[in-house]
């Protein structure tokens, strides 16, 4: 339930971001602080099946793909 309140300051957002370890996603969404596992190194691979999957029973639509921040 949210109070309307943000759980952090952008401040105190920041100093969190910089110091959280590198395999972790931290991002501040509608003043909620989100953590994060980044993708594993088969992401892509999947990506590709389920896209292959799709073109195979619906060669009508077309898909896109784009990878979002990567460290």
């Amino acid at each position: 339930m949210s109070t309307g309140r943000p759980d952090v300051t952008v401040e105190d957002f920041e100093v969190l971001d910089r110091v959280a370890p590198d395999h972790l996603r931290v991002e501040l969404i509608n003043g909620r602080v989100i953590v994060t596992s980044f993708p594993d190194g088969d992401h892509g691979e999947d990506i590709t099946e389920i896209d292959d999957q799709i073109r195979l029973h619906h060669p009508h639509l077309r898909t896109h793909r784009s990878c979002a921040d990567v460290r």
